[in-house]
């Protein structure tokens, strides 16, 4: 910890608290692991907090009026709230709105992966799971502050959070921006022994101004940020650092002096904390470890991906087959219905099938003005209470080996493993890795979008089935799961792919209305009929042609052959012989139209929708 941590943090938190504030610390281990702090280590990252408040402790801060809470094992304890939160700020905001926070893990925006948009999204949530009214930080974390209250609007809550944010002192290092721990020689650290402050100190980069002075940034930041700063220089005392300023740019206050009296400002500073360490048998045995671990990981870094290996072997494989059911919407269509079917199909044994009820809040897709998040998510419930009677009813045999498991449910089960997942996910996957579009497009796209995929990861992972069938958009995600799996050294589970491409009835790139281009689950026969007949089906064209492909990648699979009356029977066997025809039209269009208009209708009988 340096200076600014330690010794400017005591003086502001006793000056909220002599405001009769209530401080409450949210030391962050669960966001210093995010950021891959201690080498990931999560029980050494607490380790460091004990130490943070031992620090804090010797330098007067007034402790008993000090609540501090470690945001891993309370968030654990409100794990559904907590993150129901993070997902409603989730669906609400851009990756380039979230990319605007990157200052806050010291990132520019191009170094990050997809777990640091997660970072700023929890700690924007955390004034509002704290109940507080203010948030008292540094001016790097300004911008995520402004975020919780830009979410605070947008959700009409009544008290926006107050920010209240402090100086970032300069390093001593001539160009170096903030005091930073990654360079030694720009920061004074708590531990630092006398000669090595002085040696800090003296070396400082000090130009006779005041702009870009990190030695007058710190007197004026920190000396004098009390009323008694009890500073000595030059052989004389200064109360004021107007007057300290003054009389180093006229020369009656050398550089050597100066840098003098803020070394022995600080040494005298430090010395209650240097005791403290000594003394102290759990500060003592904590520093000792603290030193010992740094020593370890130096002399031989722990293997990547450990704990996460260590979380997905908890429990024994499932001889079972992972399958998503397909997101929420207001109006389904067939295509995402009969894609699940024919995934369900393709599975041999036993299935788990995840109702992804937070990822369809998520990303919104039932369209609602995500006002209430409760009754929001009751009709994304209804939804899939429709959609396994639906499954019941179409294929009661296969559903005899189906164990449907509800996303929120098996989040809330194991919410720390879920996330640890979902995060250790996202550190070594890139945002255009988890989604192919281009950087312009990139920057309007909803970070939710990369929220999702990483929760299907964990979902997919958390599952421990040996086999995972998904359809082809859905495919890329599975080659993530294996590249992390890879990763930690554990075993990735069999993916089976299942090509389903159901394009739009109409011609692409035209202007046809929504409820022409697609046949949803609640048509009526006659309305199916209809868009049959009226389908984009253009003679010789093979490549745009959605009859073709609905037969090729559904009729046939499901129903083993197409029949077209007074021509032929297709099946896999020699469905390339029907494009060749169909190029030649003599399977033409009006042929197609008549086969396809049974076997549609009859699909879709099979799985029409309540209404």
């Amino acid at each position: 910890m340096h200076v600014a941590q330690g010794l400017m943090k005591t003086e502001l938190v006793n000056a909220c608290i002599d405001n009769n504030c209530t401080f409450v610390f949210w030391v962050a281990d669960i966001f210093a692991y995010i950021n891959g702090k201690m080498c990931g280590d999560l029980e050494a990252i607490q380790k460091c907090g004990e130490y943070f408040i031992h620090v804090w402790k010797s330098c007067g801060m007034k402790i008993e009026q000090v609540e501090f809470l470690f945001a891993y094992p309370e968030i654990n304890k409100q794990a559904e709230a907590y993150y129901r939160t993070v997902l409603d700020i989730s669906r609400r905001f851009t990756i380039s709105r979230i990319k605007k926070c990157a200052t806050i893990m010291g990132k520019k925006e191009e170094q990050l992966c997809a777990a640091q948009l997660l970072y700023p999204i929890m700690q924007c949530s955390d004034p509002f799971f704290l109940k507080v009214r203010a948030c008292q930080l540094g001016l790097d974390q300004r911008k995520v502050n402004m975020l919780a209250r830009e979410y605070a609007t947008a959700t009409k809550r009544k008290n926006k959070p107050i920010v209240l944010s402090h100086h970032m002192m300069m390093g001593l290092v001539e160009g170096c921006g903030k005091a930073s721990k990654s360079n030694p020689d720009s920061a004074v650290f708590m531990e630092d022994p006398p000669e090595e402050v002085e040696r800090k100190i003296g070396k400082a980069f000090c130009p006779p101004k005041v702009e870009d002075n990190p030695v007058l940034d710190w007197l004026k930041n920190m000396v004098f940020l009390t009323d008694t700063p009890n500073f000595q220089a030059g052989g004389k005392d200064w109360n004021n650092y107007n007057d300290v300023e003054k009389a180093f740019l006229d020369g009656s206050l050398p550089e050597a002096d100066l840098k003098g009296g803020l070394t022995n400002w600080l040494n005298q500073k430090l010395a209650p904390t240097h005791k403290h360490f000594e003394e102290d048998p759990d500060a003592k045995k904590l520093l000792e470890y603290l030193k010992e671990f740094k020593r370890k990981t130096a002399e031989n870094p722990p293997p990547q991906g450990a704990v996460l290996k260590s979380i997905i072997e908890r429990e024994k494989p499932k001889d079972a087959a992972f399958i998503m059911a397909p997101l929420a919407r207001p109006k389904p269509t067939l295509g995402p219905m009969v894609s699940l079917l024919m995934q369900m199909k393709k599975a041999t044994g036993d299935i788990v099938l995840c109702i992804p009820t937070w990822s369809s809040m998520v990303l919104n897709t039932m369209e609602t003005n995500m006002g209430d998040w409760n009754k929001d998510l009751k009709k994304v419930t209804t939804f899939y209470d429709k959609l396994v009677k639906k499954l019941n009813q179409a294929e009661p045999e296969l559903m005899k080996k189906v164990t449907i498991a509800y996303q929120h449910d098996s989040i809330a089960s194991a919410a720390s493993d879920y996330w640890y997942v979902a995060i250790t996910a996202g550190q070594v996957l890139s945002v255009p890795t988890l989604i192919d579009r281009t950087p312009e497009q990139l920057e309007s796209t909803g970070v939710s979008e990369v929220v999702s995929r990483l929760m299907f990861i964990a979902d997919g992972l958390l599952s421990r089935c040996t086999t995972i069938v998904v359809d082809q958009d859905l495919a890329p995600l599975t080659e993530c799961m294996k590249k992390i799996c890879k990763d930690c050294g554990g075993g990735a589970p069999n993916v089976e792919v299942v090509k389903c491409e159901l394009v739009q009835l109409t011609k692409l790139g035209g202007d046809a209305p929504a409820d022409k281009r697609v046949i949803f689950l609640d048509d009526a026969k006659n309305i199916v009929a209809a868009k049959v007949k009226q389908a984009f089906c253009e003679p010789s064209n093979v490549e745009h042609n959605p009859l073709l492909t609905l037969a090729e990648q559904v009729i046939i699979p499901l129903e083993g052959k197409l029949d077209v009356p007074n021509h032929k029977v297709y099946t896999t066997d020699n469905w390339e012989e029907a494009k060749k025809e169909f190029a030649a039209d003599t399977l033409t269009p009006q042929l197609l139209k008549q086969a396809m208009s049974a076997p549609v209708t009859a699909l879709l009988d099979k799985l029409r929708w309540p209404k």
